[in-house]
Protein backbone atom coordinates (compact mmCIF):
# COMPACT_ATOMS: atom_id res chain seq x y z
CA UNK A 1 0.00 0.00 0.00
CA UNK A 2 1.32 3.71 -0.66
CA UNK A 3 1.21 6.37 1.96
CA UNK A 4 -1.63 8.30 -0.15
CA UNK A 5 -3.88 5.41 0.25
CA UNK A 6 -2.82 5.03 3.62
CA UNK A 7 -3.65 8.32 4.97
CA UNK A 8 -6.55 8.40 3.02
CA UNK A 9 -7.79 5.58 4.70
CA UNK A 10 -6.57 6.93 8.16
CA UNK A 11 -7.64 10.43 7.92
CA UNK A 12 -10.46 10.56 5.16
CA UNK A 13 -10.25 12.49 2.23
CA UNK A 14 -6.58 13.06 1.56
CA UNK A 15 -6.77 16.92 0.02
CA UNK A 16 -8.54 17.68 3.46
CA UNK A 17 -6.47 16.46 5.88
CA UNK A 18 -2.62 16.86 4.60
CA UNK A 19 -2.05 20.15 5.67
CA UNK A 20 -3.46 19.16 9.16
CA UNK A 21 -1.63 15.91 9.14
CA UNK A 22 2.03 17.93 7.92
CA UNK A 23 1.43 20.35 10.87
CA UNK A 24 0.40 17.43 13.44
CA UNK A 25 3.70 15.64 12.46
CA UNK A 26 5.52 18.79 12.53
CA UNK A 27 4.44 19.99 15.82
CA UNK A 28 4.93 16.67 17.62
CA UNK A 29 8.57 16.73 16.36
CA UNK A 30 9.30 19.76 17.27
CA UNK A 31 7.89 18.92 20.98
CA UNK A 32 9.92 16.04 20.92
CA UNK A 33 12.82 17.62 20.44
CA UNK A 34 12.78 20.37 22.59
CA UNK A 35 10.96 18.21 25.56
CA UNK A 36 14.65 15.48 25.05
CA UNK A 37 17.13 18.83 25.16
CA UNK A 38 15.71 20.00 28.36
CA UNK A 39 15.56 16.50 29.51
CA UNK A 40 19.55 15.89 28.29
CA UNK A 41 20.19 19.34 30.07
CA UNK A 42 18.38 18.07 33.75
CA UNK A 43 20.29 14.80 32.99
CA UNK A 44 23.49 16.66 32.62
CA UNK A 45 23.16 19.08 35.37
CA UNK A 46 22.33 16.18 37.86
CA UNK A 47 25.09 13.93 36.85
CA UNK A 48 27.88 17.08 37.14
CA UNK A 49 26.14 17.86 40.75
CA UNK A 50 26.35 13.85 41.84
CA UNK A 51 30.28 13.95 40.69
CA UNK A 52 30.97 17.54 42.36
CA UNK A 53 29.78 16.31 45.46
CA UNK A 54 32.02 12.85 45.04
CA UNK A 55 34.85 14.32 43.98
CA UNK A 56 34.86 16.37 47.67
CA UNK A 57 35.87 19.59 45.88
CA UNK A 58 34.94 22.56 48.27
CA UNK A 59 32.87 25.01 47.15
CA UNK A 60 34.16 28.57 46.02
CA UNK A 61 34.13 31.12 48.45
CA UNK A 62 34.17 34.78 47.90
CA UNK A 63 37.31 36.24 48.97
CA UNK A 64 36.46 38.79 52.34
CA UNK A 65 37.66 42.31 50.79
CA UNK A 66 39.91 44.16 53.36
CA UNK A 67 40.55 47.75 53.04
CA UNK A 68 43.80 48.35 52.19
CA UNK A 69 46.01 50.58 53.15
CA UNK A 70 47.74 53.36 51.75
CA UNK A 71 51.15 54.13 51.40
CA UNK A 72 52.68 57.54 50.96
CA UNK A 73 54.28 58.60 47.67
CA UNK A 74 58.06 57.75 48.19
CA UNK A 75 60.17 60.62 45.73
CA UNK A 76 62.61 58.41 43.61
CA UNK A 77 65.62 59.65 41.62
CA UNK A 78 65.36 59.37 38.02
CA UNK A 79 67.93 57.23 36.37
CA UNK A 80 70.73 58.88 34.30
CA UNK A 81 70.10 58.29 30.41
CA UNK A 82 72.45 55.94 28.79
CA UNK A 83 72.44 56.79 24.90
CA UNK A 84 72.41 53.60 22.94
CA UNK A 85 71.78 52.12 19.46
CA UNK A 86 68.23 51.28 20.87
CA UNK A 87 67.87 54.84 21.73
CA UNK A 88 68.81 56.26 18.33
CA UNK A 89 66.14 53.42 16.63
CA UNK A 90 63.33 54.77 18.95
CA UNK A 91 64.40 58.30 18.04
CA UNK A 92 64.01 57.46 14.17
CA UNK A 93 60.37 55.86 14.24
CA UNK A 94 59.36 58.74 17.14
CA UNK A 95 60.23 60.84 14.58
CA UNK A 96 59.07 59.24 11.37
CA UNK A 97 55.65 58.95 12.78
CA UNK A 98 55.27 62.50 14.06
CA UNK A 99 56.32 62.94 10.41
CA UNK A 100 53.05 61.00 8.99
CA UNK A 101 50.58 62.60 11.59
CA UNK A 102 52.30 66.42 10.53
CA UNK A 103 49.03 68.97 9.43
CA UNK A 104 46.75 66.27 10.18
CA UNK A 105 45.76 67.99 13.73
CA UNK A 106 46.17 64.70 15.24
CA UNK A 107 48.45 63.78 17.97
CA UNK A 108 50.16 60.21 17.99
CA UNK A 109 50.53 58.46 20.88
CA UNK A 110 53.54 55.50 20.92
CA UNK A 111 52.84 52.84 23.34
CA UNK A 112 55.21 50.52 22.88
CA UNK A 113 57.98 49.36 19.96
CA UNK A 114 59.18 45.87 19.34
CA UNK A 115 61.68 44.38 17.09
CA UNK A 116 59.56 42.08 14.23
CA UNK A 117 60.02 38.75 14.01
CA UNK A 118 62.64 37.66 11.95
CA UNK A 119 60.97 35.31 9.72
CA UNK A 120 61.02 31.97 11.94
CA UNK A 121 57.59 30.35 12.10
CA UNK A 122 56.64 28.00 14.63
CA UNK A 123 56.51 24.63 13.70
CA UNK A 124 52.67 24.18 13.70
CA UNK A 125 53.23 27.31 11.35
CA UNK A 126 55.31 25.75 8.89
CA UNK A 127 53.47 22.42 8.73
CA UNK A 128 50.35 24.57 7.76
CA UNK A 129 52.02 26.31 5.21
CA UNK A 130 53.33 23.23 3.66
CA UNK A 131 49.79 21.56 3.71
CA UNK A 132 48.18 24.58 2.21
CA UNK A 133 51.19 25.18 -0.24
CA UNK A 134 51.85 21.70 -1.31
CA UNK A 135 51.18 20.92 -5.59
CA UNK A 136 48.20 18.94 -6.54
Amino acid sequence: MDLITLAAKDYGNVAENMGTYGGNVTGSGLVIVFAMLVLLVIIISVFGMIMSRLSGAPKKEKPKKEPKAVAAPVAVAAPAPVASEEDDVIAAISAAVMMMYEGTGKTPVIRSIRPAAKGVRSAWGMAGVMNNTRPF
